[in-house]
């Protein structure tokens, strides 16, 4: 396993906007822990990079090829490759990393496919889901995302349950009634972790596990009190409330 959440938050999150929420690095940490331990590793994608933070964190912490999307409409897409190369050379990240200025939405299931193999990655293990925040937007980028996921790959959902972005709840329960099969694993601090079935309580598992050892942020919370009350009924499975 690669940067921490713990050293990255301390070290390098502070100097790159963006937004990534203490709890969610956490719960990103153990999944992709968890992941490493069951030879779930192919590839990682973030569709909405912004100035890379969340971005940075992925190449850092896993050891698979990553690919950024965005449509880069201020200019960033520069200060993103920067703040991305320092993180991993910082940590002595030997990734791949590869940014794609483009709009997801002139995607077709062929050409998203065609997308990461040129960028090096063959099929999602984990995918960060941030772009066009809304309900059609929300929509395809979750189709093209869960055509590409590999048995036990995880996608976390930006912006969701949020007042500030209703459509992007909208566009994923729309897009769940269509028929998809993905199931929850916890919600933290703005992201929505969701895997294939089959995987859901295995990660279930290993996260209450990490929670309930270590002495950070979330572990605090997961140990505060009721920990079944932070398990709650959703979609027809489980998810922790972290």
């Amino acid at each position: 396993m690669g940067c921490s959440a713990a050293t990255f938050l301390n070290k390098y999150a502070p100097s790159i906007e963006g937004w990534l929420f203490d709890g969610a690095a956490y719960v990103t940490e153990y999944l992709l822990g968890a992941q490493t331990s069951m030879d779930v590793n192919a590839g990682c994608l973030e569709i909405g990079v912004y100035k890379g933070k969340y971005l940075s964190y992925l190449a850092a912490a896993s050891n698979v090829p990553c690919v950024g999307m965005d449509v880069f409409i201020f200019d960033q897409k520069i200060e993103a490759e920067q703040n991305i190369k320092r993180v991993m050379s910082a940590t002595e990240s030997q990734n791949s990393t590869q940014l794609v200025k483009v709009n997801t939405r002139t995607h077709t299931a062929d050409t998203f496919r065609d997308a990461l193999t040129a960028a090096g990655v063959s099929k999602l293990t984990f995918a960060s889901i941030d772009g066009d925040h809304s309900c059609a937007g929300v929509m395809h980028d979750l189709h093209l995302v869960e055509k590409n996921l590999a048995p036990g790959g995880i996608i976390a959902m930006d912006d969701m349950f949020s007042a500030m972005s209703p459509a992007v709840s909208e566009g994923f329960f729309n897009y769940m009634k269509s028929g998809s099969e993905l199931k929850p694993i916890a919600f933290s601090d703005n992201k929505l972790f969701m895997t294939t079935p089959g995987f859901d309580e295995l990660y279930q598992i290993k996260l209450m596990v990490e929670m309930s050892k270590r002495e950070n942020l979330i572990g605090e919370r997961w140990l505060d009190g009721n920990q079944s009350g932070r398990i709650r009924p959703f979609l027809k499975g489980t998810m922790i409330h972290i």
